[in-house]
């Protein structure tokens, strides 16, 4: 949202959290941080001024080898702002060994994520680490949820959810009142209306109307590349991000973004 996109208060969001592990740490960075200011005033360069006085008071500061500090910024997906983006990444290159970033996201960040894999200085956890197996995924039903539930349709659940959670919490909840366990497991799949709602508002609905009109055009196909969904939608271009794109071009935003596509070859066509 626009508070969220703000660098002032984004980066004195930043200082606050890690003043909760040392309250002296970050001090001189949070005096220049000054007042709040309209975002298009706040430079990059200003933004690493600040974080440079940061990265001082870590380096600067008496730890041992079991010292270390982990700083969690959650859904930052909903961060759009490019001086922001800027700055942590002038933040992430800069990193004292002490301190450790962890990005919770469902989309791919604009940060140098090649630069740092290429350092071996990251660690990526994506949708196949988070699937649950199918041991989880009982003890989820059974144990958290406390279903009564046969080993045979545990297992059909985990497979009709490929272990997505939020698919099997919606099948649990749904399950708990309903009286018929082995019917609706058999029934259940991504047309259950649960399922639907959660997709429609949590995924399509936040998609700009070019991404969401792409996915309806092509969601009746399998395999999809380029040129077949240009047939698909009989035309070679899509008016998205102020410029005229082909299919290829929003497949690769698509994937970005997680928004339920696999690739099936390292090239990156289908």
């Amino acid at each position: 949202g626009p508070q969220e996109n703000d660098p002032i208060r984004f980066f004195a969001y930043l200082l606050a959290a890690l003043q909760t592990y040392d309250p002296y740490l970050g001090r001189a960075a949070q005096a220049r941080l000054g007042p709040l200011r309209p975002p298009s005033l706040v430079s990059r360069f200003y933004l690493e001024m600040v974080l440079t006085l940061l990265l001082n008071d870590l380096q600067e500061r008496k730890t041992d080898d079991q010292d270390h500090v982990i700083l969690v910024l959650d859904d930052y997906h909903v961060i759009t702002d490019e001086t922001i983006h800027r700055a942590l990444s002038f933040l992430l290159d800069h990193l004292p060994p002490q301190l450790h970033v962890v990005l919770s996201t469902r989309q791919d960040p604009p940060l140098p994520l090649a630069r740092l894999r290429g350092r071996d200085v990251v660690l990526e956890l994506r949708a196949a680490d988070l699937q649950f197996m199918p041991e989880e995924s009982s003890s989820y039903l059974v144990e958290v949820m406390g279903l009564s539930l046969s080993a045979e349709q545990r297992e059909l659940l985990h497979t009709r959810t490929e272990g997505w959670i939020t698919g099997l919490q919606l099948a649990a909840h749904s399950l708990q009142a309903h009286a018929d366990s082995a019917g609706f497991i058999t029934a259940f799949s991504g047309c259950h209306r649960y399922v639907v709602d959660y997709l429609l508002e949590e995924v399509l609905h936040q998609q700009p109307p070019a991404v969401q009109d792409f996915l309806l055009h092509t969601c009746i196909l399998e395999r999809l590349c380029g040129p077949l969904c240009d047939a698909v939608r009989e035309t070679s271009g899509i008016v998205f991000n102020q410029g005229l794109q082909g299919s290829q071009a929003m497949l690769d935003v698509l994937e970005q973004a997680n928004l339920f596509l696999l690739p099936l070859d390292d090239e990156r066509h289908w």
